[in-house]
């Protein structure tokens, strides 16, 4: 399982299997392990979903827009929320992978998997609060640059917490 995070930035919507991959990318070694595998000659199949959604996804993206609007709370979303992005079920992308389990015609190939509709993070917030039978969600942009992180220095054993 891959990513559509191994893709390097890019003015070229939509992204195509040979959009060339982000070596800065967080998740470059599941390029390099593709590169590994195609130059030992063995057969590989390489499944790029993009924000996946859904029951028991490890990863619920849309769980953060449905959990700030039915709160009544404003939805923080980066980069004034114009950023284009692209989801997909998890049960479709069970459905390919398991197509692709023992199929040669897509060894050694790249699949990006995702819905054929584009939705921006604000068209999310909105789409989430619609859903979910609220108002016109409060919508706070930021740029994440500019957040600064600071370190709690937590206690070492819970006995130390009281």
């Amino acid at each position: 399982m891959s990513s559509a995070g191994v893709y390097g930035p890019t003015d070229v919507l939509p992204l195509s299997e040979s959009t060339p991959g982000d070596p800065n990318s967080r998740h470059k070694d599941k390029l390099a392990c593709e590169n590994y595998l195609d130059s030992m000659g063995l057969n590989w199949t390489s499944i790029r979903p993009v924000y996946i959604y859904g029951p028991l996804n490890y990863n619920p993206v849309e769980r953060y827009f449905f959990d700030r609007v039915t709160r009544g709370r404003p939805v923080c979303v980066p980069y004034g929320g114009k950023y284009i992005t692209q989801l997909g079920h998890c049960e479709d992308l069970a459905d390919f992978m398991a197509k692709c389990v023992g199929n040669g015609a897509v060894a050694r190939q790249v699949y990006n998997i995702s819905s054929q509709e584009y939705v921006t993070f604000d068209g999310m917030a909105k789409l989430c609060s619609e859903a979910a039978g609220m108002g016109e969600p409060t919508i706070v942009h930021y740029d994440p640059k500019t957040i600064e992180v600071y370190r709690l220095d937590m206690p070492k054993s819970p006995s130390s917490m009281f």
